[in-house]
């Protein structure tokens, strides 16, 4: 991908956790979820990380400003591809309880 240009690419399910292995270089975040949803070029390495939790954070907190104020429980509808993200992040909230 890099020699034709390109400087990145975005990878989504099952993709996202089947090719885990073929990065020279993670993040820990994406490293703890075992996924990769977005990978650049860093001096020739190829890089993951994955933004499922700070893009859903920041849509809770565009959204919802006030939800880590009281919230103790929170409720997530599916446990598709974006499921460990959105706990992660949920944990990150300091909630104590979820349902799946």
């Amino acid at each position: 991908m890099q020699k034709r240009g390109f400087c990145g690419d975005n990878v989504t399910l099952p993709d996202k956790e089947r090719g885990f292995g073929f990065y020279d270089k993670t993040t820990s975040l994406a490293g703890r979820l075992g996924a990769v949803y977005i990978l650049w070029f860093d001096n020739g390495c190829l890089c993951g990380d994955n933004i499922d939790v700070g893009g859903f954070l920041d849509n809770l907190d565009e959204q919802a400003s006030d939800w880590d104020i009281e919230c103790q429980r929170a409720v997530v509808l599916g446990a598709g591809g974006a499921a460990k993200g959105i706990l992660a992040a949920l944990a990150i909230g300091k909630i104590r309880y979820v349902t799946i």
